[in-house]
C-alpha cells in the first residue's frame, strides 16, 4: 500500500499551499488515492509513489523545482490501462487540469508535463530534475532487492493479465534484454551507484529464470 499517510500529507500541503483551501486540496487527493487504488492496478500504485518519494526526497536539496517534481510524480501513473499506448498523455492531461484548477504557475506546468510525457519510454536526453525523476522511477521496477523484484514482477503479470504467458514474457525479455546492452541504465551519478548493479542482477536472474521457469499470470510460477 505504500505510506498512504505520508502521501497523503506530501500532496495535501502542496496542494493547499497554491489553492489555499482544505476542500479542494482533499478533493483531488481522494481522486489520486482512488485511482492508484483501483482493483486492476497491481504495481502502479500507491506504493510505487511511495518508492518514488522516498528517493527523490533524498535528494532534495538537489532538485531545483520539487513542487513540479512532486506534482509530476503524484499524476505521472494517474491514467493506466495495460491495454493503452496513451496513459502518459492521458495522466499529463489530467495534470492539466488539477493542477490549473489550483491555480498552479503555468509555465510550472508545462514543466510537470514534460516530466510525466517523458516517462513513457525513458529515452530523452535528460539533466538535473528530469533525470532525477527518470530515474527514480525506473529505480522502482528494476532497482529493488531480487525478493522484492521478484514481487514486482508478479504484480505486473497481474496488471498485463489479459495477454498469454508467451506475450508478456517475450515483451519482458526484449525490454531486458535492450536495458542489459545499454552501457548505463540509470542517468545520474547518484541513481547509478545506489542501483546499477542491483538492477542489472535482477534482470540476468530474470533472463536465467525464463530459459525453464516462466512467471504465470498471479504469480503461480515460482
Amino acid at each position: 500500500m505504500g505510506n498512504t499517510a505520508l502521501l497523503h500529507k506530501v500532496f495535501f500541503d502542496l496542494a493547499k499551499s497554491y489553492c489555499g483551501g482544505d476542500a479542494l486540496a482533499e478533493r483531488l487527493w481522494e481522486e489520486i488515492a482512488s485511482r492508484y487504488s483501483a482493483a486492476e492496478r497491481h504495481y502502479h500504485t500507491l506504493e510505487h509513489l511511495d518508492f518514488m518519494l522516498s528517493e527523490l526526497d533524498r535528494l532534495r536539496l538537489l532538485i531545483r523545482d520539487w513542487d513540479v517534481s512532486m506534482f509530476a510524480l503524484f499524476y505521472h501513473d494517474a491514467v493506466y490501462e495495460a491495454t493503452r499506448n496513451d496513459n502518459e498523455e492521458q495522466s499529463a492531461a489530467l495534470a492539466v487540469a488539477r493542477m490549473g484548477e489550483i491555480g498552479f504557475p503555468k509555465v510550472d506546468i508545462e514543466k510537470a508535463v514534460r516530466l510525466i510525457l517523458a516517462t513513457k519510454d525513458h529515452t530523452m536526453a535528460a539533466e538535473g530534475d528530469a533525470a532525477y525523476f527518470l530515474d527514480a522511477d525506473l529505480s522502482s521496477g528494476l532497482g529493488r532487492p531480487w525478493a522484492a523484484h521478484r514481487r514486482v514482477i508478479k504484480q505486473l503479470r497481474q496488471e498485463y493479465e489479459m495477454y498469454s504467458d508467451t506475450a508478456f514474457n517475450e515483451g519482458r525479455m526484449k525490454f531486458i534484454n535492450h536495458l542489459l546492452e545499454t552501457p548505463r541504465i540509470f542517468k545520474t551519478q547518484h541513481f547509478h551507484e545506489r542501483f546499477e548493479h542491483q538492477a542489472r542482477e535482477n534482470m540476468r536472474t530474470e533472463l536465467a529464470l525464463q530459459k525453464g521457469c516462466p512467471l504465470h499470470v498471479h504469480g503461480r510460477s515460482q
